[in-house]
């Protein structure tokens, strides 16, 4: 199972996503890098020293010195999504890697149960643009 560390491995992985870098001069100097999918957007990875650290609004939402494959499609998945579908998954707009895989499940689970279309479509548009997601 592949292992990804805040490198320039991820790095590249990140910009064929089309994340762009968003580091100061400050932090640059300090070790430190910042991810954005645009300038304009509260999401963002963050490489501090070791740690891969994703934040919303300011946030620190989850912080991790290893991904696995799943995981960093995880975080890649909270960048892709609509807002809609992102608040779908995450409650209280709080995101960790462990309650996304636990909202997943519950998520999957509603797909049998009687839901109204609206919210089956939106959960359908959540698993297929984790299934789109491709690190290699």
């Amino acid at each position: 199972m592949k292992i990804y560390k805040a490198d320039e491995t991820l790095v590249q992985i990140l910009m064929k996503h089309g994340f762009i870098e968003t580091t100061s001069a400050d932090a640059r100097k300090r070790n430190n890098r910042t991810f954005k999918l645009s300038k304009l957007v509260k999401r963002e990875i963050h490489f501090e020293g070791d740690n891969i650290i994703l934040i919303y609004d300011y946030s620190n939402q989850d912080s991790q010195t290893e991904l696995s494959e799943r995981e960093l499609k995880l975080f890649l998945l909270f960048f892709k999504l609509e807002i809609d579908d992102l608040n779908l998954l995450c409650p209280l707009s709080v995101y960790s890697l462990k309650k996304t895989e636990v909202m997943l499940s519950i998520l999957a689970s509603e797909l049998e149960s009687n839901i109204t279309q609206e919210r089956r479509d939106a959960i359908k548009r959540i698993f297929k643009s984790l299934d789109d997601i491709k690190i290699k």
